[in-house]
């Protein structure tokens, strides 16, 4: 019924005509008895272009074929049957009919730029690049061929030549949206994140509701680090799309990273709000409310989620996790027990877990019987042979811990965590050129691990040997970890034993806030402030050490010496 329509339209259109010139008009029924006019060709352009509406591409291919052949000059035809021959997927086609048409109309600049895209889309990036620059050879201020040849010079990783040639564009076209939005994303992968952050504001002042250029200003802001400017950004993004979950969840996120959890907090409420069901949403803000232990509220969050869908595994790990938190160790194993084996990050996880509980609960041996199965099961999870030497180290059967960290450095691909394990147990027995040689092999694929720093400089500290070098590479752990009291307290202690006690003062106090449960940092505070005659300070310093450890005897000694 549609094409009858479109037949009657084109013979009616034909009829106006006729009625225009005043005269008769013989309609030859035989193509071969008449001379194909112009009107021949738009017939079977305008069945084609009906065609295409109703997604019927072979038909109005056909109709396009026969409308080109009785016009072959036109331009439009051409880009046009080349864009129905390349959604057909016969992109082959689509570029032998733009060359063919070139070889005649070689100056034609529409038909060089279909062909450009479609090189491109086959990424047969130097001759699109070639057709691009043939047509800034015939008009130096085509945009569109600006425009082109900067995205395919960013698709082949030029981006200097990509930037400034969208920079021409954006200079010819000020206003053009994608341009300035193209030239913003090629800036931020080159990490001028300033020259993009300000040229995404401009695409987003062109069109507000433009979402691209939102997202990767927010990011730009994270990359740059500067985690306030894009939680303000995120906010303004959802004062104009309020519904955008995604966004929001990212915006609650960074708000945990600042220790903003009440904000935080909010936002996931509204998530929560918009879709109910969002469970990515409920497992941050129930993990959210773990840390902060508030266990009644994590819980409820995982409840949730395990009442629509038992199979999620990480909700019932997390939910372990709670009553684990909360001394309900019989319910913490049933969850931990129901992971089963094919959710392989959390079942590995879940047999950690149980065997420390066991251990905890007395039931030493079990406990490590499961290490041992889990290991025959799976001998490349790290955390199965670290938590089973650390059960051998607390018994002080420190050979077979060491035992058991060899076996796991031959069997795991990631090594860091149990190079760092064996070199504190060298450490712990006195074999401290060994335990040097640990902290180097994690330092030699990783120099900037900032505890590996941290290890051998404390050690050069306790052992009153290589202070400088201490000193240089403790700094370099505190940059890296800049937070880290424990790194605090070990710089204080290079400067203690360098006689710096001022220094050594400085850092310590920031040592006890930072990490304020440690007794040794207390007791190292309290050396520091009784060398310098502050007898009270250390009295109180070391009082505090007692407790929080009260078996630490070489702090109840310095106490009496004090009192004499």
């Amino acid at each position: 019924m549609k094409r009858t329509r479109t037949i009657f339209v084109v013979v009616v259109f034909f009829l106006l005509i006729a009625g225009c010139t005043n005269e008769q008009i013989k309609i030859e029924t035989s193509p071969a008895q008449s001379d194909h006019s112009p009107f021949d060709s738009y017939y079977h352009y305008s069945l084609g272009v009906q065609l295409k509406i109703n997604n019927d591409l072979d038909g109005a291919i056909r109709e396009y074929e026969k409308a080109f052949r009785l016009d072959p000059s036109s331009d439009v035809l051409t880009k046009e049957l080349a864009e129905l021959y390349f959604d057909k997927g016969d992109t082959a086609k689509a570029i032998d009919l733009c060359q063919t048409f070139l070889g005649k109309n070689k100056n034609n600049i529409e038909i060089r730029l279909i062909l450009g895209e479609l090189y491109f889309n086959i990424k047969d990036y130097k001759n699109a690049i070639t057709l691009y620059k043939s047509v800034l050879e015939l008009d130096r201020e085509n945009i569109t061929a600006y425009f082109y040849l900067g995205s395919t010079y960013a698709e082949v990783k030029k981006y200097d030549l990509a930037i400034v040639l969208l920079r021409k564009m954006v200079t010819l076209a000020p206003e053009n949206l994608m341009g300035n939005y193209y030239l913003a994303r090629v800036l931020k992968i080159q990490k001028k994140y300033d020259e993009a952050a300000a040229t995404m504001k401009k695409v987003i002042t062109l069109n507000p509701r433009f979402e691209a250029p939102w997202i990767d200003l927010c990011e730009t802001y994270e990359q740059q680090g500067n985690i306030e400017q894009a939680i303000n950004t995120y906010r303004d993004y959802l004062n104009i799309f309020p519904d955008r979950i995604a966004v929001r969840i990212r915006l609650a996120e960074l708000l945990m990273l600042l220790k903003q959890d009440d904000e935080a907090e909010k936002e996931f409420r509204m998530v929560l709000e918009l879709d109910d069901t969002n469970r990515e949403a409920r497992h941050i803000l129930g993990a959210l409310y773990l840390g902060q232990e508030k266990y009644d509220h994590a819980a409820e969050q995982f409840l949730n989620i395990l009442q629509s869908t038992p199979s999620d595994m990480r909700a019932a790990f997390l939910l372990a996790n709670v009553y684990e938190e909360q001394g309900n160790l019989d319910d913490a194993l049933k969850e931990y027990y129901r992971i089963p084996q094919t959710a392989v990050f959390f079942f590995s996880q879940s047999q950690v877990r149980i065997a420390m509980i066991l251990y905890k609960q007395g039931e030493k041996e079990k406990a490590k019987q499961i290490l041992r199965q889990a290991i025959q099961g799976d001998h490349n999870v790290a955390d199965f042979y670290s938590v089973l030497a650390h059960f051998h180290e607390e018994e002080k059967d420190y050979s077979l811990a060491e035992a058991v960290l060899k076996d796991g450095l031959v069997a795991v691909q990631e090594k860091e965590n149990l190079h760092y394990q064996l070199g504190s147990l060298f450490s712990k027995t006195e074999r401290i050129a060994e335990s040097l040689q640990e902290m180097g092999k994690i330092l030699k694929d990783n120099p900037n691990h900032a505890d590996a720093l941290n290890f051998i400089g404390y050690t050069y500290a306790e052992r009153g040997e290589n202070l400088e070098e201490a000193e240089k590479i403790i700094k370099k752990a505190l940059l890296l970890k800049p937070e880290s009291g424990y790194i605090m307290d070990s710089l204080g202690w290079v400067y203690f034993q360098q006689s710096r006690f001022s220094e050594a003062i400085e850092y310590l106090q920031e040592a006890v806030k930072a990490a304020p449960g440690d007794a040794v940092i207390f007791e190292h505070l309290g050396d520091a402030y009784r060398a310098l005659g502050l007898i009270p300070e250390a009295v109180g310093a070391y009082e505090q050490a007692l407790k929080l450890d009260p078996s630490i005897d070489a702090v109840k000694v310095k106490m009496e010496e004090i009192s004499r």
